[in-house]
């Protein structure tokens, strides 16, 4: 207002002469200091302005461009960013801050990208769902894989469930500290075969035929054919150490993976707006399988996510759903979540 101060407020010359001169009513800024996070660790001040420039490219432009996830999804980033918000007293300013929540790359699978994603791949992404029986009880018994944890006795049930789609029997297992070996068996055919698991019991390794224990190797071409593309499953036991289905949100496996209550509470509140109910819950390996119902509509989709607490793809299982209007009303709702506010 000093430089014009014959200029009265509200008057069509005010408002000309702030639309014009771009210096007119401008803030006044005093002197202040820009330190980095790491040097601001244990000091205060009454007002901070924050500038999120972490893990952006050269020419970056705080104040205009677009943030990225990258580099601002782990532990690090966290830590700095709590230490960055905690230096103010009175007022924190954050200019440009990243946007984006643990549902901002979900992505929605409806059937005809199933059925493309499954043309082009090969891996059809629908679960099958094994339900274990005496005689896979039995088997589990005497090749003492009950006595190892859970992940690998999931992994030999998968195995077990792709080679006797094509009367191949496994007869024989055995564990080599982190290494597995299987041995297949058709007719005259023998195959020996060898895969290794992580300290996590993760399987990230393929399964490959040891040669001087597969002779025949038109059978072992065949075999790895089948346990390249092992099938998805669900597999259902009567204890609850793999799958807890119920309404209620499991509190142990939300001391594990937070995100997961934080996805309930959320989908709870949508689906009361739109008058679809939750039936049930499963909280498989890496993923969250919801039911929804409306009137005698049925909906199931699969919620998947990472360690990290990022939701990736939701998958509808088709052949436990009846109604794809539903699951169109379900994924319109449910895009609300990839807003940042």
């Amino acid at each position: 207002t000093m430089r014009h101060k014959d200029l009265k407020p509200k008057t069509e010359e005010f408002k000309e002469a702030i639309m014009k001169d771009e210096y007119f009513n401008c803030l006044l800024i005093k002197y202040g200091y820009a330190v980095t996070c790491h040097k601001a660790q244990g000091g205060e001040w009454d007002n901070v302005f924050t500038i999120w420039d972490n893990d952006n490219r050269t020419d970056f432009d705080c104040f205009v461009d677009q943030q990225s996830k990258k580099g601002k999804t782990n532990v690090g980033f966290y830590r700095w960013a709590y230490t960055a918000v905690t230096r103010a007293t009175k007022v924190l300013y954050a200019i440009n801050p990243p946007k984006f929540n643990s549902y901002t790359s979900m992505a929605f699978l409806d059937e005809s990208v199933l059925t493309s994603f499954i043309e082009l791949t090969g891996d059809n992404l629908a679960t099958e769902e094994i339900i274990l029986d005496s005689d896979m009880y039995q088997q589990l018994s005497e090749l003492r894989i009950l006595e190892q944890p859970i992940q690998i006795q999931d992994h030999f049930i998968k195995v077990r469930h792709a080679v006797r789609k094509h009367f191949i029997e496994i007869n024989g297992w055995e564990r080599l500290g982190y290494e597995i070996r299987y041995s297949f068996k058709r007719d005259q055919e023998r195959a020996v075969f060898k895969t290794f698991f992580n300290g996590k019991y993760e399987f990230k390794n393929s399964l490959t035929p040891i040669p001087n224990l597969s002779p025949v190797v038109d059978f072992n071409s065949f075999v790895t054919g089948i346990l390249n593309s092992l099938p998805n499953v669900v597999i259902k036991r009567n204890t609850s150490e793999t799958i807890i289905s119920q309404l209620e949100f499991d509190h142990s496996v939300e001391e594990q993976f937070p995100f997961t209550r934080y996805l309930f509470d959320d989908i709870q509140l949508i689906m009361k707006e739109m008058g679809i109910v939750v039936e049930d819950i499963k909280h498989l390996q890496y993923k969250e399988r919801y039911t929804f119902k409306r009137n005698q509509e049925c909906a199931v989709l699969d919620f998947e996510y990472n360690n990290s607490g990022f939701f990736g793809r939701v998958v509808p299982i088709i052949k436990q759903s009846n109604s794809k209007l539903l699951i169109t009303n379900l994924f319109s709702a449910l895009n609300n979540l990839k807003q940042p506010n």
